[in-house]
């Protein structure tokens, strides 16, 4: 995994040697950002578990869990180590019931609410797809080479009208 700004270093290089072009840091970060919306994409359509991320903790009585980052999935929900179900709050006729939870749904865009409303602590552990950020040129592009040099390539090609297929 390498810092993005040296990923973009690599594009600008190569851009100065196709196209006589020097391009801002501004516009090689616009285009690794759509190629990585891109990627992570493709890999959500056919690999999602290469994009999950896991987060433990526990959730006290009467409480709900706050993820870190927006989920696009949760993928397992577990409480004491035994996974629960994903619900709808339809389903759910009585909000106000208390006990050890049962389900869980998702309220808003980033809140794990439990059901029935846990009556102890529990400790949780949550695998889910984060939402893709926007990158910034000092972030690590958090894959590996061959598919850095694949982003490598997509900023090449669109900047110089090459186009790009993944």
């Amino acid at each position: 995994m390498t810092i993005i700004n040296e990923l973009l270093l690599s594009a600008k290089y190569e851009l100065k040697d196709i196209a006589g072009d020097d391009f801002s840091i501004y516009v090689l970060m616009d285009q690794y950002n759509k190629g990585n919306k891109l990627l992570r994409k493709t890999i959500l359509d056919h690999i999602p578990m290469q994009l999950a991320e896991e987060i433990t903790g526990t959730v006290n009585a009467s409480e709900s869990i706050t993820m870190p980052k927006k989920p696009i999935k949760l993928i397992d929900v577990r409480l004491n180590n035994v996974q629960i179900n994903k619900t709808s709050l339809n389903n759910i006729y009585d909000k106000t019931n208390t006990g050890q939870p049962l389900a869980y749904y998702l309220l808003n865009t980033s809140t794990v609410k439990l059901y029935p409303i846990p009556d102890k602590t529990y400790s949780y552990e949550i695998t889910y797809i984060p939402e893709s950020v926007t990158m910034l040129e000092s972030d690590d592009s958090g894959y590996q080479t061959d598919v850095e040099q694949l982003l490598i390539r997509y900023v090449v090609a669109t900047l110089t009208g090459q186009g790009f297929d993944l």
